[in-house]
């Protein structure tokens, strides 16, 4: 899943962002992947990964979501 969203497909790459802090119970796979996204991205793509690093990082920490 994580290695299909590489940025060509937008719409996958919000979705994966949205999701993945959820599915996956910020692993460190997770956080590793948002944490490479938000380096690598801008616009858009590096405002989703940001969001949902920060999401998955609060998991993380607390052990759900809000």
């Amino acid at each position: 899943m994580l290695s299909h969203a590489d940025g060509t497909d937008a719409e996958y790459f919000h979705e994966i962002c949205n999701l993945v802090p959820q599915l996956a119970d910020s692993s460190v796979e997770v956080v590793d992947f948002l944490r490479k996204s938000v380096a690598a991205f801008t616009g858009e793509l590096h405002q989703a990964a940001a969001d949902a690093l920060k999401e998955a990082e609060e998991v993380a920490r607390e052990g759900h979501m809000r």
